[in-house]
């Protein structure tokens, strides 16, 4: 099968609500005092897929995440790299800046009518094993194409190491850069941080990880959810995207952090600091 010719089917479309590290179950909108992101969950699957002979490597999952800063990268983006153990796709996806004098992007996107939040990136991570268990790859070779009816916990499982590859991308970055700035200081993600920004859980079934090219990874970046939330910010430093030469050593940056604990500790004494 072609893997830029396959044909995604979405089913089971699913809202929750995140509170930091919590997993509830689904609230009414509005109940309680507290800040809270909607997270949705989605299933994309190649509809020429042969369910009954799906393998557990015809299953993984995707997250989005709206950063509160912007990488200073081509749109979209993407790296392939290893942390701890488990390889990554990361696709970084920034809404062009019109402009060309330094300093110069917020007043054009206050006259367009924008928000500040439009500047800043958003990222899919997608862990390339989804490392579900044998009742769950059962569960998907017998649901006769009734994905809905699949409950995929391992997905959950992949939260928290997916928030691990993502900062170790954020250090490797700052370290392959030496960029601190995105209109706002870069920051490696808490726990409550990267619940309340991820916009997407996503499982997917049967799509080739060759699938995702610069051509088709907007299907994920453009999967529509019923509500979003407007956070107000201010810009700091410059936004415009970096020459490739100093993006290139992000990979090898991440290889030195899975080794070496020091960049890390580096980066978020840099990032304390900038914040004052």
């Amino acid at each position: 099968m072609n893997p830029r010719r396959a044909r995604l089917i979405r089913l089971v479309r699913r809202q929750r609500i995140a509170d930091g590290a919590r997993r509830s179950l689904p609230l009414p909108q509005g109940r309680g005092s507290r800040k809270m992101g909607i997270v949705n969950s989605t299933t994309l699957y190649d509809d020429n897929l042969d369910f009954t002979k799906a393998r557990a490597e015809n299953v993984y999952f995707a997250f989005i995440i709206r950063l509160p800063f912007r990488f200073r990268v081509k749109s979209p983006y993407h790296s392939h790299f290893e942390n701890h153990g488990t390889e990554y796709d990361i696709w970084i996806r920034n809404k062009p800046m019109e402009v060309t004098e330094p300093g110069m992007g917020l007043h054009s996107l206050i006259r367009r009518g924008g928000n500040v939040e439009d500047l800043w990136s958003t990222v899919a991570i997608i862990p390339n094993e989804g490392k579900i268990t044998a009742d769950e790859l059962s569960a998907v070779q017998n649901c006769q194409g009734n994905v809905e009816k699949v409950a995929l916990e391992s997905r959950t499982k992949q939260l928290f190491p997916a928030m691990q590859a993502l900062n170790a991308f954020i250090v490797g970055y700052h370290t392959a850069t030496g960029e601190l700035w995105g209109g706002q200081p870069l920051q490696a993600m808490t726990v409550h941080e990267y619940m309340n920004n991820i916009t997407w859980e996503i499982s997917l079934i049967g799509i080739p990880l060759a699938y995702w090219t610069e051509e088709t990874i907007n299907k994920l970046f453009d999967l529509k959810a019923t509500r979003e939330f407007r956070v107000g910010a201010s810009i700091t430093g410059e936004m415009f995207d970096l020459p490739p030469e100093k993006l290139a050593g992000i990979g090898q940056a991440i290889d030195r952090l899975n080794s070496f604990y020091f960049y890390e500790l580096a980066f978020e004494a840099k990032a304390k600091m900038v914040k004052g």
